[in-house]
């Protein structure tokens, strides 16, 4: 599945972008989904934390 986003913009050197809930289900394997993560096509590994999810269904 893919997911579009926009990075907010801030003063601090680390970034996360909200992921709703639908999106989170999709992805499968419980509260952290692993997810890979591409910003102008460079790729990387990660999880989805339950602080990003933004609650919406």
């Amino acid at each position: 599945m893919k997911f579009r986003t926009v990075t907010p913009q801030g003063g601090k050197n680390s970034a996360g972008n909200q992921v709703p809930d639908a999106v989170v289900g999709e992805l499968g394997a419980g509260k952290r989904p692993p997810a890979v993560v591409t910003m102008n096509e460079c790729s990387s590994s990660s999880i989805v934390s339950e602080a990003l999810r933004d609650g919406s269904g």
